[in-house]
């Protein structure tokens, strides 16, 4: 489910379009990759991306799959809008571990 999801609803080029950041070209601040993991998890809960989400998931690229079961576009309709707002919770509850561990600020002094 995640490989389908990552790559087509949180793109980071299409991240960085929405924020207007992609042609930034500076240093990042704790401050700004906390608002940049605040502002995609705001994206990526947002009613929109949820149902791009149920729409993409319940396709042929993962309810259409080998394996499947009959209910499944009907599962990703009931699910989706509880489990991606509880994902965006995660998100923003290991910001500052994200932040120190992928982009080496927000580091203890």
């Amino acid at each position: 489910m995640a490989a389908v999801l990552y790559p087509n609803l949180m793109d980071p080029q299409d991240l960085c379009s929405e924020a207007a950041v992609c042609d930034i070209a500076k240093d990042w601040t704790c401050e700004d990759c906390v608002g940049g993991i605040e502002f995609a998890a705001g994206y990526f809960e947002s009613e929109a991306s949820i149902q791009d989400g149920i729409d993409l998931l319940s396709g042929e690229s993962f309810c259409g799959a080998p394996g499947a079961t009959e209910d499944c576009a009907e599962q990703m309709a009931n699910w989706l809008p509880i489990a991606i707002p509880i994902l965006s919770a995660a998100l923003r509850d290991q910001e500052i571990e994200l932040c120190q561990e992928e982009v080496g600020v927000c580091m203890a002094s």
